[in-house]
């Protein structure tokens, strides 16, 4: 190979090294968000269940509060 050959794939092998760096990044990335919108997903179905219930809760609350029909 003659010298700009060599200094090509040089080059390309830098350029390759540093893509995959960056790719490997991205990768990790995604993956910790990932986990992430799992926790979150996670917490809100909790939270739902809680809401749905206090609001049960409260409405069945509220009708033993009424008065009877004769007040």
């Amino acid at each position: 190979m003659n010298r700009s050959s060599e200094e090509t794939v040089a080059q390309l092998q830098s350029q390759l090294s540093c893509q995959e760096h960056e790719l490997e990044k991205m990768h990790q990335a995604l993956y910790d968000q990932q986990r992430r919108m799992d926790s979150l997903e996670l917490q809100l179905k909790r939270l739902t269940e809680q809401c749905k219930t206090l609001t049960e809760e409260q409405y069945d609350s509220s009708k033993d509060n009424e008065k009877p029909p004769h007040y």
